[in-house]
């Protein structure tokens, strides 16, 4: 009767170890996946926070090409350091969704800011656009301030760069 309840025993431990291993139930694979995730939120955060660093300093650069009137008259000469400058400035903000879709997959977490940061790009990439035409126009067209129409995209663009990175930070890592 005791070597009956022996084995009885060692057939039901072997049953539920097997058991919980073809289920998939070791507790390695779940500690990897949430490990996995974890650094994907925090890289993915990383980036997101270089990617509104440089959406910003491009911003700033074209700011300041066209707060001065003699940067200004500089734009007219097509390979001029300022010319250079700007298209630089214009690149980077053209590029807005490639460098975002660069970051990779998008955590679940972290879809909000995603979002955000999409509507960003789309205004960013538009205001970049409409800087270029600004400055084909310069010598056509006399204005006081030739990036009246991209002031706007540009202006909500970096508003919304905010609101991405803060949508990001307001959400506790998993």
């Amino acid at each position: 009767m005791r070597a009956r309840r022996g084995a009885v025993f060692i057939v039901v431990i072997l049953a539920l170890s097997l058991g919980g291993a073809a289920c998939g139930g070791t507790t390695a694979k779940t500690t990897t996946s949430a490990a996995a995730v974890k650094a994907a939120e925090a890289e993915w955060r990383v980036g997101l926070g270089r990617w509104r660093a440089s959406m910003l300093r491009a911003l700033d650069g074209i700011s300041l090409i066209f707060s001065r009137a003699d940067s200004v008259a500089r734009l007219e000469a097509r390979h001029s350091k300022t010319s250079v400058r700007l298209e630089r400035y214009e690149f980077t903000l053209a590029s807005c969704a490639v460098v975002l879709r660069q970051l990779g997959p998008v955590p679940q977490p972290l879809q909000l800011s995603s979002h955000y940061a999409g509507q960003a790009c789309e205004n960013l990439e538009r205001g970049a656009r409409l800087v270029v035409q600004a400055v084909s126009q310069l010598a056509r067209v006399a204005s006081v301030d030739p990036l009246n129409r991209a002031s706007v995209p540009l202006g909500t663009g970096q508003s919304e760069l905010t609101t991405a990175v803060r949508a990001a930070l307001d959400i506790q890592p998993t």
